[in-house]
């Protein structure tokens, strides 16, 4: 690995040496807890049987320096993204109850049928919303105005990330 990264036996993870947060380039970061870990995995084995499908694949976690102003902002963020998602989808249900007249019936029952998958999906947890493109887009459109840059982006953007995107890990875990 590269030397501005130390082995953290305990967490299996590696640790970044550099306390200076990548995120606003002048705050010096606190300590590990505020630290963002980006999970790489890279794939070994793909077993594709007419019935059966297995993946075997490695993981690291590699840490990006990171002050608690920023890690506070990303928390805050992700929260206010996924209120303002959560806020669109009562309204929608809401204008589709009190206005069933005037809405096409197909219209009315399309609506319910989506916000009833998206409640599904936003109360099955973060997993589910980790990628889902209507809040990755309100979290890149709100942290705009506090100067920094996202929590995922900046970890594309480092050196040693980029290395082992570029030797076949990629961010996504992979599916058999």
């Amino acid at each position: 690995m590269d030397e501005r990264y130390s082995f953290d036996e305990e967490k299996k993870r590696f640790k970044p040496i550099s306390k200076i947060c990548i995120y606003c380039n002048g705050v010096k970061t606190d300590n590990d807890d505020t630290n963002f870990y980006i999970k790489l995995y890279k794939e070994k084995k793909r077993l594709n049987l007419f019935i059966y499908r297995n993946v075997k694949y490695s993981s690291i976690e590699i840490g990006i320096p990171r002050c608690s102003p920023c890690k506070k902002i990303h928390e805050k963020v992700e929260l206010d993204s996924k209120i303002i998602f959560l806020g669109f989808l009562i309204l929608m249900t809401t204008i589709s109850f009190i206005y069933p007249s005037g809405i096409p019936q197909y219209f009315s029952i399309t609506v319910l049928l989506i916000d009833f998958i998206f409640f599904l999906l936003f109360f099955a947890g973060d997993f589910s919303f980790k990628y889902f493109l209507p809040i990755k887009y309100l979290q890149k459109r709100l942290i705009k105005k506090h100067k920094i840059l996202a929590a995922i982006d900046s970890a594309k953007k480092d050196k040693t990330i980029e290395d082992c995107l570029s030797n076949g890990w990629t961010i996504n875990e992979p599916n058999p």
